[in-house]
């Protein structure tokens, strides 16, 4: 198998690949990648458990990749609907895990207009502006069922749908993966005219944004597409068509090539090339990954919600450009997204049929491409910029550090992470980190100290199963061991402070947020120790803190998740993979002990690591497929442990003449613990390690 395959999304590709635009994708527009075409009869189930219903993923094997599109349409708006699990597809939040549609018959729902459909959510009178809002259709909070369960119902909010996708792997077993790469862009000019925004100030107010992907998604992320590195771990200034603070610039044709124009080149990223004029639909099918300013990101399969702090949000420029990755996995290993049988989505035969040429799929205009698919529908929610109750907000993402010290060597456990100083006196509403599969924990604590919370969790927290240790809620009074705990890499929990009694965590600048991971490249010898000994390890404090974390059970399915990772041998002796240069993807040894026994079927079953010949695979080197270190990489065999952190700096208590801030000292009278909402003058530069978006960032006062 090879390592991540990418591919950079050109002018051939966008009929296929991505569209970019509003226009979206479901079963109607793209009937052929319904289970009984993309899947086929190879798949399906003999009896088949509803016979009646031939698009029903309970007609196939596990190796039918479920879609979010396989569940049932929301076509009704305010019915509360409960946000439970799926046991047909497995989507872990059941209907609220597909977005709800932008047109209905009344009876099913469509993500393109046509012959007697009407809109779900139709344009309103903006209150602030006079003009009008356009409005899509979202999932917003109901309250809670009987049993604790998440309730939501689709309502209408102002914003802009994007599709990215849909795409497809492809059947060859040589790729593991692919990274599929391309600008995306949220067309909001008419939203503008209709918001009376003069030339000069084109840009609205981000206040939240919606992700969807199916399951086989391993990640994606998208970026402000800015400035390179050149070297210096920090971006090197505002890119002129990218930056808030100048709205007129970017929304010049001339300069920045917005509205469907290309932009001259190097004028909106460092590197970029001139868009194709074929592609109308891309401002560019160009992107350079960390050499920009991170935006946002989505995990798990299904819905993700990142809803910014009451009166907080992010600029968004005209027709706003997102740089996206979107990561997608050609199988599902045992204990990976629960699963708890190898899931190979290559056995997908049918599907789209190849526009152009890319490496392992059939030849353009032939056969279906088949595999996984991709696809991703991305929500950005607005608010017009003339509404003053709105601040802005800035995004932390503590990387560059974590890709200079990510290396485990086989059977090995480690340690890795990062330091992020807070630039000025701040409040963090939200914080989480991204991982992968072989994450034994990972933390993040406050230096000097943890903060005393003692409120407890917000209701929505609560209802989405996050623990109160998982966001720092103190136990009997004391600091918490941590302010963010993640067990679980696939679906890690967001802490949204902000909504909690404790309100946001507070930093003063210097302080520090320290994120922790450990990560278990192949130590799961204890496995095939005798009982009782074997769960005496599994379920203590070795096996909690070091080797498995919560990923373990009885039968040994989610411990597999923690197997050696294997690579192509380049040579002879040496484990594959180095910084910068991760090894090519390899299948783990076959073997079993005892011979062919089921793994994750009988805890008496344990596989059998070290090298083997796999010239299939490894067609460079000896051919071996080898124990492989592991290093930072953007493949789902390697890792990485970034904190994720959305803050704001705190109201001064100097005004910016100098003279004393009078409210603040009103408030301080009244109750001392008001200092917290107020910070004392000075800036810092940005964390060293961050590539995020700093708003406000020194030096200076």
């Amino acid at each position: 198998m090879t390592r991540t395959t990418t591919m950079k999304l050109g002018a051939a590709a966008a009929t296929l690949l991505i569209g970019v635009t509003t226009s979206t994708a479901d079963y109607h527009t793209n009937p052929e990648l319904k289970p009984s075409s993309r899947c086929g009869t190879a798949l399906q189930k003999n009896p088949l458990p509803n016979p009646g219903n031939i698009e029903s993923l309970e007609n196939y094997t596990t190796d039918c990749q479920p879609l979010y599109w396989d569940l049932p349409a929301t076509v009704q708006l305010h019915v509360p609907v409960r946000a439970a699990y799926d046991s047909i597809t497995g989507f872990l939040h059941g209907l609220t895990d597909r977005p709800p549609p932008l047109y209905t018959d009344g009876v099913d729902g469509f993500d393109e207009p046509g012959l007697g459909l009407t809109q779900l959510c139709p344009d309103v009178p903006d209150p602030v502006t006079g003009g009008i809002d356009h409005m899509i259709p979202w999932w917003a909070p109901a309250g809670r069922d009987t049993d604790g369960t998440n309730l939501y119902t689709v309502e209408c909010r102002r914003g802009v749908r994007v599709h990215y996708g849909p795409w497809q792997v492809g059947t060859d077993p040589k790729i593991y993966d692919r990274l599929a790469e391309a600008v995306v862009r949220f067309e909001n000019t008419d939203q503008l005219n209709d918001d009376n925004v003069p030339l000069s100030n084109r840009r609205e107010w981000n206040t939240a944004s919606e992700f969807y992907n199916h399951f086989g998604s391993h990640h994606a992320t998208c970026w402000n597409p800015g400035v390179g590195f050149q070297g210096t771990g920090q971006l090197q200034g505002a890119n002129a068509c990218n930056n808030p603070d100048d709205p007129a610039t970017a929304s010049s044709t001339t300069a920045c090539g917005t509205n469907g124009n290309p932009p001259p080149p190097g004028s909106y990223q460092s590197g970029a090339e001139t868009c194709p004029t074929s592609d109308p639909r891309f401002h560019c099918s160009v992107y350079s990954g960390y050499n920009q300013q991170f935006r946002n990101a989505t995990q798990y399969p299904g819905r993700l919600f990142v809803d910014l702090p009451t009166g907080r949000a992010v600029y968004n420029l005209e027709d706003q450009l997102w740089a996206c990755d979107h990561h997608v996995v050609s199988e599902l290993p045992i204990g990976y997204q629960g699963n708890t049988t190898f899931r190979n989505f290559r056995n997908q035969k049918g599907g789209l049929i190849a526009q152009h040429a890319e490496d392992g799929w059939p030849a353009p205009g032939t056969t279906p491409i088949g595999g996984s698919v991709g696809e991703i529908i991305i929500q950005l929610f607005s608010a017009p910029v003339a509404d003053g109750s709105y601040k802005p907000i800035s995004v932390g993402f503590d990387v560059v550090v974590n890709v200079a010290t990510t290396f485990f060597p086989p059977y090995t456990i480690g340690n890795t992470g990062s330091v992020w100083y807070a630039p000025y006196d701040l409040a963090i509403g939200i914080l989480a980190i991204h991982s992968h599969k072989r994450t034994v924990k990972g933390t993040i604590d406050v230096m000097p100290a943890n903060p005393i919370r003692t409120g407890g969790l917000s209701q929505e927290e609560a209802g989405a199963g996050v623990r109160p240790e998982e966001c720092g809620v103190s136990q009997n009074g004391l600091p918490p061991e941590h302010v963010y705990v993640d067990w679980h890499w696939d679906d890690p929990p967001v802490c949204r402070y902000y909504k909690e009694p404790d309100g946001p965590l507070i930093l003063r600048k210097g302080d520090a947020l320290v994120t922790h991971c450990i990560h278990n490249n192949g130590v799961i010898q204890s496995e095939q120790a005798p009982e009782p000994l074997r769960t005496a390890i599994r379920d203590g404090i070795v096996g909690d803190e070091v080797l498995f974390g919560e990923q373990k059970d009885d039968l040994g399915i989610k411990q597999l998740i923690y197997r050696v990772r294997y690579g192509c041998e380049q040579f002879p002796g040496i484990p594959p993979g180095s910084i910068g240069s991760p090894a090519q993807v390899c299948p783990p040894n076959p073997s079993t002990d005892p011979p062919g026994c089921a793994l994750g079927q009988d805890p008496s079953c344990h596989p059998v690591d070290g090298g083997y010949p796999n010239p299939d695979i490894c067609t460079t080197g000896t051919g071996n497929c080898v124990p492989a270190n592991i290093v930072f990489a953007n493949v789902a065999e390697d890792e990485m442990c970034i904190g994720v952190v959305m803050y704001w700096p705190l109201d001064e208590i100097l005004n910016a003449d100098g003279s004393l801030n009078q409210q603040a000292i009103q408030d301080f009278e009244s109750d001392p613990n008001n200092i917290n909402k107020y910070g004392t003058p000075g800036r810092l530069p940005k964390s060293p390690s961050d590539i995020g978006y700093c708003s406000g960032c020194g030096p200076g006062l």
